[in-house]
């Protein structure tokens, strides 16, 4: 029986998610991804299986990118940002992008502790990221100027505000910095904390690995770290949540799951959970701490 205001489950073909794609809702007690236009949201304390909402037409994909805000799901596609009520299930439009840019929304994340969103745009034609800031509570996104890391993807930001994300297949930290030049307003300073990639020679290496998404949690750090040319295996590994370089920590890390070549990534609200959602056996993954291991739910999800 589906819930109310909910549809019913119906059976799923399985299929790769995005950046981005997971998230964990705003009561820390479901999770929720997108796959074929409909927004399925789970609970992870109970047997039944994923609710659906059909996402609206004008979001303009199948697979948008998710993120978490104050009481919202933050939901992003193609050229739109909108937010969803999952106490009201309803939907409202937040930002979308200028035409000028020719651009669409490649992923995003949100500060939990300013309510800022991070947006990550890809360029129709060139490809090429850039990214932007989304004030809590403006409407116009403002620029991020962006200079030691090229090609920076993966947002990601812990409980306490602290930014991380990827770039050229490595994991980095850095902090988003309001500058006094209006053409300018925001700057990403980062720095490198984990070399990870062994790309070899080019991003076109089927067979280097590489970072494509990191999740902080606690004092470690799960990674996906796939192989670069998207060739089906990868595996989330687990690092100290520390700078390698500074420590001189060796370049080496723990397996813990292996997955069909993206397995995105996402922390609850109180940062002590993690999960994980894998398209090869259709079903959830949740770790309950940050030295624990990823443990299946129940029930496969068909």
């Amino acid at each position: 029986m589906a819930r109310p205001g909910l549809l019913a489950i119906s059976m799923l073909i399985p299929a790769t998610c995005p950046a981005g794609s997971i998230s964990f809702l705003p009561d820390g007690k479901s999770v929720a991804r997108c796959e074929k236009g409909i927004l399925l949201v789970k609970d992870l304390a109970d047997e039944f299986p994923a609710s659906e909402i059909k996402l609206p037409p004008a979001m303009g994909v199948d697979t948008p990118t998710l993120a978490r805000t104050a009481g919202r799901l933050l939901v992003g596609g193609s050229d739109l940002l909108m937010t969803w009520n999952p106490a009201s299930t309803e939907w409202k439009e937040l930002w979308r992008v200028p035409e000028e840019f020719e651009s669409d929304i490649d992923d995003l994340a949100c500060d939990p502790k300013t309510g800022d969103i991070v947006l990550v745009l890809r360029h129709r034609k060139s490809g090429e990221l850039s990214w932007k800031l989304l004030p809590k509570g403006e409407t116009v996104a403002l620029k991020i100027f962006n200079r030691n890391a090229p090609g920076a993807k993966d947002p990601a930001f812990d409980t306490k505000g602290n930014l991380y994300f990827t770039s050229a297949g490595d994991v980095w930290t850095g902090d988003l910095e309001k500058s006094e030049d209006a053409a300018v307003p925001y700057i990403l300073f980062g720095s490198r904390i984990w070399p990870l990639a062994t790309k070899q020679t080019s991003d076109s290496n089927a067979y280097g690995l590489a970072a494509k998404g990191v999740l902080p949690f606690g004092n470690k750090l799960l990674v996906d770290l796939s192989r670069a040319g998207g060739s089906g295996w990868g595996n989330i590994v687990r690092v100290p949540n520390a700078d390698a370089y500074k420590e001189g920590l060796p370049l080496k890390w723990e397996e813990l799951q292996a997955n069909n070549g993206y397995s995105p990534l996402a922390i609850s609200p109180d940062g002590k959970t993690a999960a994980t959602w894998n398209s090869r056996d259709q079903r959830w993954w949740v770790m309950e701490k940050p030295d624990g291991q990823f443990e299946p739910l129940s029930k496969e999800e068909k």
